[in-house]
């Protein structure tokens, strides 16, 4: 009797502290009578697919031991595969706001026949003739960093060499390949120099174990 009592004594403060918690669960053991049924017929549905995991699991532990020499070779494929997403990531904006957005804006207009695509011939010096060597007006940086809109190359020999320009100028059309084609002057031509000296173009290499 007296341990008895010394144990209810200890219990009291414990009793104490979980009535506030008790009145707070009341709501939502009255919320889970509700739904008892609907719990009830769950588990009875689950019977099938206990009986069918009696046969399904062995298969599964097969399954699983076939696929070993698959999951080894996963650590290589994804040392390759990580470099690639990371230069995807870094191309969020080339990639959303220039390819896709591009891709709706020239897909989605239609007439009475129906959608049709729209596209853009890009007019410049490169165009009017074959050319022995780059032109100066070349800018040979096709992997730009994401974000930067700099015109800079990873190799700026070309920059010195002549550009095109017409010998005479004394027609219409002449005149206007002169002025929207070939243009004033080309653009600056800016040797890439990133801080830290890596190259500017990407390079995709593996990643470490």
């Amino acid at each position: 009797n007296r341990r008895l009592a010394a144990f209810a004594a200890g219990a009291d403060p414990v009793v104490d502290a979980l009535r506030p918690a008790a009145r707070a669960l009341s709501p939502t053991l009255r919320d889970v009578r509700a739904t008892a049924p609907e719990l009830a017929a769950f588990v009875r549905a689950l019977g099938p697919a206990i009986d069918a995991s009696r046969d399904g699991a062995p298969e599964l532990a097969r399954f699983l031991r076939a696929a070993r020499p698959l999951l080894a070779e996963l650590p290589g494929f994804l040392r390759e595969l990580d470099p690639i997403l990371s230069l995807v990531g870094e191309m969020k904006r080339e990639l959303a706001g220039g390819v896709l957005a591009n891709w709706v804006a020239a897909t989605q207009i239609a007439d009475g026949h129906g959608h049709y695509l729209r596209t853009e011939l890009v007019l410049n010096p490169e165009g009017l003739a074959p050319y022995e060597r780059r032109i100066g007006t070349n800018r040979a940086q096709p992997y730009a960093r994401g974000g930067d809109d700099r015109l800079a190359v990873f190799d700026a020999r070309s920059c010195a060499n002549p550009s095109p320009r017409l010998a005479r100028v004394d027609t219409e059309l002449l005149r206007r390949i002169a002025a929207t084609v070939i243009g004033p002057a080309a653009p600056p031509c800016l040797a890439a120099r990133p801080p830290g000296g890596q190259a500017y173009a990407h390079a995709v290499r593996r990643a470490g174990p």
